[in-house]
């Protein structure tokens, strides 16, 4: 069974809440495991029953929830580049290789060059895969590219998809996890007339899709975008949503998570069905801007030199 869980940050320390089955009802499971004390920032991604974190140090654990597992990765021993004063993760990614039946991380590493007052002269990205299996890192050879902040990812058919901001302009990148290899795709269309943003989320189980919003406004008009067969078709129109700040991810293909802020320092879950029209509550707050939601089934998959959830 499928099941959702929300990353939240209480100002403090990081808590996990497991979403009921019904979403809309029932009693929701929060947890508050140790080893997200020491996360900083954290973000979240999911394949199948495992989850993984990383933060802005590069530092990733991989967790499995049913069996209460998790994996400290080894750090990275890809070479850096020579002279640099400074190394950021500008995120990771989570997927599984049906070919090598390997589970993979992959993370995008950001070097800077600084002078010796610590003022930016240059940076440098590299993009690293590690292995489960193997229990090793190696480099992917990749162009120089920043990720983009609260964009939303998704895993879907063996691939890992991100919004990326090359040379060029700003993208769809995935990568495939079975032939270790990077490509990018065109986003979506602009809501018209209006500057708008997007969310990747993943639609089904073989389709990416996209939720384009306006960035600005009380009231912000929303769409999703399914990409198949090489190009973009929108699946929903404009829905025109109010005291909405941006989308958190969607479920079964309708359901559209969103945040809502209440104030500077308080923000709670709304859920918008697209068939029905609906807009609900989820009782779960968090800090504005700190939420993200992700989707897990429940697996026996023993994770290798694992320790104890505590």
């Amino acid at each position: 069974m499928e099941r959702l869980v929300v990353k939240r940050f209480n100002g403090n320390n990081h808590h996990l809440t497991v979403l009921s089955p019904q979403i809309l009802y029932g009693n929701h499971e929060t947890f508050n495991p140790s080893f997200m004390h020491k996360f900083q920032s954290m973000s979240l991604n999911s394949c199948d029953g495992l989850l993984s974190f990383d933060d802005f140090n590069g530092n990733i654990v991989l967790c499995n929830l049913t069996t209460q597992e998790l994996k400290h990765l080894p750090p990275s021993n890809v070479p850096r580049p020579p002279g640099i004063t400074r190394t950021i993760s500008h995120g990771s990614g989570f997927g599984y290789d049906p070919k090598s039946k390997d589970y993979k991380v992959i993370t995008y590493m950001l070097h800077y060059w600084e002078d010796e007052e610590g003022h930016y002269l240059d940076d440098t990205t590299k993009v690293e895969l590690y292995s489960l299996g193997s229990n090793s890192w190696k480099e992917i050879q990749s162009p120089h590219s920043m990720n983009c902040p609260k964009s939303g990812s998704a895993f879907v058919n063996g691939c890992y998809y991100r919004m990326a901001c090359l040379d060029s302009g700003v993208v769809v990148e995935s990568f495939d996890f079975a032939s270790e290899t990077l490509s990018s795709y065109p986003l979506p269309p602009n809501i018209e007339g209006s500057d708008s943003a997007f969310h990747l989320v993943k639609f089904d189980d073989s389709s990416l899709g996209a939720v384009g919003y306006e960035r600005s406004g009380s009231t912000k008009a929303f769409e999703l975008w399914v990409w198949r067969e090489g190009k973009w078709g929108r699946v929903y129109g404009v829905a025109n949503l109010s005291h909405v700040e941006r989308p958190l991810g969607l479920r079964n293909g309708r359901l559209l998570f969103l945040e809502r802020k209440m104030s500077d320092n308080l923000s709670h879950v709304v859920v918008y069905d697209w068939i029905t029209k609906e807009l609900k509550k989820l009782e779960i707050y968090d800090y504005p801007g700190c939420m993200s939601i992700s989707s897990y089934v429940e697996s026996r998959f023993a994770l290798p030199d694992s320790k104890p959830i505590n």
